[in-house]
């Protein structure tokens, strides 16, 4: 038994979650069973067998990690208030570093799970450098992480319940629009999503990644789209990204006094595509806005 197993082993007996063996199953973690699913295949490529161990050593501390995320143990949603799917985004980032270094205690290199894409590891450098406050946040629950499975591994006790403390946020609320906002936006690389308050003076922009922004203390800016919009006469615009920690992690009461329109924006100018009208009826039906109406341009076209 590897070192990673003879962890897994531990934290199994003293959590209770159930480790299922495959040979067919990468090693992982189901959410919905709580169950951590270990691969046990034995390395048929000779010269390759501590590549091999130490891919699946990483893959295991990966799991432990996704499972310690688990709402039962360390809940880190509460300390988000934004669409479920960037919640995900974040707990997978936890449970990178945290495998990561899990796996160096153990003196072994660190590995990017098989689990993680590019374009997750593009959009949390991105969210790093852009939020700064993310990078505490990421170094807290990592540690809890970290320090929660190795007390769980020694048998000892833990108080989840201190770790967590108390959400400020209302886990109720629905991200429904704003998530479907920031796929629409995302269609294209030049459009993003105009949210205006009813009297038209003041815009919340979300802009697709092909937009360059930059950011100043986690507040994002265009200037040339900011002053487009001063030109239509917006006196406050508020720009954010398609989704994650510096998205417009709004819930779905936020729209109900507002006009929503697609956009493209040329580096110069902002011209209208779509309305975006809100459904009434959007909680029970599987998209929020009714069809579009396209936005006719100066020559009524």
């Amino acid at each position: 038994m590897s070192k990673a197993e003879s962890v897994l082993d531990n934290y199994s007996k003293s959590t209770g979650i159930n480790v299922q063996k495959s040979l067919t199953q990468p090693t992982s973690y189901d959410k919905e069973t709580d169950t951590i699913i270990l691969n046990n295949k034995k390395s048929v490529n000779p010269g390759s067998e501590l590549r091999t161990a130490v891919e699946n050593s990483n893959a295991i501390y990966f799991a432990i990690s996704q499972s310690v995320a688990n709402n039962k143990r360390l809940d880190i949603s509460n300390q988000f208030s934004m669409p479920e799917k960037d919640i995900e985004s974040v707990k997978q980032l936890i449970a990178t570093v945290s495998a990561g270094v899990l796996s160096l205690k153990q003196a072994h290199p660190a590995t990017l799970s098989d689990q993680v894409s590019n374009e997750s590891v593009e959009s949390w450098v991105q969210d790093i450098k852009n939020d700064p406050h993310l990078l505490s946040s990421l170094e807290r629950n990592v540690n809890n992480t970290v320090n929660t499975i190795e007390k769980l591994v020694k048998g000892e006790q833990v108080d989840y319940a201190a770790i967590n403390g108390k959400s400020s946020y209302n886990k109720a609320e629905s991200f429904n629009l704003v998530s479907e906002l920031n796929e629409v936006v995302n269609t294209s690389t030049m459009s993003a999503a105009v949210i205006r308050n009813n009297d038209g003076k003041s815009a919340s922009v979300i802009l697709s990644k092909g937009i360059e922004s930059i950011s100043e203390n986690g507040v994002l800016n265009n200037e040339a789209f900011r002053q487009a919009l001063l030109k239509q006469g917006v006196k406050e615009v508020k720009f954010f990204n398609p989704g994650g920690t510096l998205g417009l992690n709004k819930g779905d009461s936020y729209f109900e006094d507002k006009s929503i329109q697609i956009v493209n924006f040329d580096g110069k100018e902002v011209v209208p595509q779509q309305e975006l009208h809100l459904n009434e009826q959007s909680q029970n039906v599987e998209h929020n806005f009714e069809d579009v109406s396209a936005v006719k341009d100066d020559n009524n076209r």
